[in-house]
């Protein structure tokens, strides 16, 4: 073999390799977080503000029992507080509740194998309060 075959070669299958690479990249499923994400990028220190008053108010605890999922919260806040699960790489797995007593028991039915980003959110005082945690669901 001469140079010149050796060099189409080469070329023919970097060019094969890029063509997979692209076709891949293309068919790969990519959700923004939220519909509004430009809107919330707008309010992100309001949010940084809110997390901070989040972790000096309470905590809360994510745990999973034989059928449920229990989301117990320290010091419940005055309003409804609101408890999101985001899955990062599905948004059909997105799950939205609200609880008033700091006690909320979901059936372990609503969700899949995997991780899922749990905020909890509220008010207090007039201000609003937020927290965030990952919580690996396992069946």
């Amino acid at each position: 073999m001469n140079w010149g075959k050796g060099i189409a070669l080469a070329l023919s299958v970097f060019i094969v390799f890029i063509v997979t690479l692209a076709t891949i990249m293309m068919r790969t499923k990519v959700d923004l977080v939220s519909d509004d994400y430009y809107q919330q990028e707008i309010q992100f220190e309001h949010t940084l503000e809110a997390q901070k008053r989040g972790e000096e108010l309470a905590a809360f605890h994510v745990s999973q029992s034989n059928n449920s999922v229990k989301i117990v919260v320290d010091n419940a806040l005055e309003s409804e507080t609101r408890v999101q699960f985001y899955r990062p790489n599905n948004r059909a797995l997105d799950l939205d509740y609200s609880m008033k007593d700091g006690l909320l028991i979901i059936p372990e039915n609503h969700f899949q194998k995997g991780v899922y980003e749990v905020v909890i959110s509220g008010e207090a005082g007039g201000k609003e309060y937020q927290q965030k945690r990952e919580f690996y669901f396992k069946p």
